[in-house]
Order: structure tokens, then C-alpha cells, then sequence
């Protein structure tokens, strides 16, 4: 179904759901949608690091990559990491995507609730 769209003539996307999908994750992604659906089976259904089936806002998972390789929004397909939720996508973004940030905010949380 083609989904309201106020900024195109007609005022109805161009592509319907799934077409506009499978065009951003090649576009963007360098992945098909089978590569796609392998991964997110391949993560047990879920975030990769959190492992929720499906993200709050109802959105589709993120495809995280490694920004070290592909610089911005896209990604050569190589570097994709994984699918996460848009709040551990996030959550990696903000930390810079730096490992020693990561765990350095895991062990604070781990001390903070050991006090408690």
C-alpha cells in the first residue's frame, strides 16, 4: 500500500512499504532483503545487543555499521555489524561508538546498582 505522502504530487509515495525497504537497505546498506532477514535470524530475531524482537516506536531495526569504514549514513555492506534497536543504536551513537566508553558506562551502572 502506497502510504500518505504530503510532499509528492498526489499526495501518496511513490513505492509501496516494502519496495521503499528493499530500495534504502540495497541503496544505503549495500544489503538485499534476504541478507537482511538472514541477519536479523542470525541475532536470534531480535537486537543485536539488547535482543528485544521489535522496537518501541514500532520502527524497523537500525542497520548498524561500522563508521571506522563508511563514513555517514552509508555503508559499503561489508562493515554492517548488525540490526539494533533504535535505542541501543542510539545509545552507541552518543558513546561514539568506542568500546572503552561502552564498558566504562556498563561498569559504572554495575557500581551504582551494587550500592543500591
Amino acid at each position: 500500500m502506497f502510504h500518505l505522502d504530503r510532499t509528492r504530487q498526489g499526495g501518496r509515495a511513490g513505492l509501496c512499504r516494502k519496495c521503499q525497504q528493499t530500495y534504502a537497505l540495497a541503496h544505503k546498506w549495500g544489503l538485499t532483503m534476504d541478507q537482511w532477514e538472514a541477519l536479523l535470524e542470525s541475532q536470534g530475531g531480535g537486537c543485536a545487543v539488547c535482543g528485544v524482537s521489535g522496537c518501541a516506536s514500532g520502527r524497523a531495526f537500525a542497520v548498524d555499521h561500522d563508521h571506522q569504514c563508511c563514513l555517514g549514513a552509508r555503508s559499503c555492506g561489508k562493515c554492517v555489524r548488525g540490526l539494533l534497536c533504535a535505542d541501543c543504536n542510539r545509545a552507541i551513537g552518543l558513546l561514539k561508538d568506542d568500546p572503552v566508553r561502552i564498558r566504562s558506562a556498563a561498569e559504572y551502572v554495575e557500581r551504582a546498582a551494587a550500592r543500591a
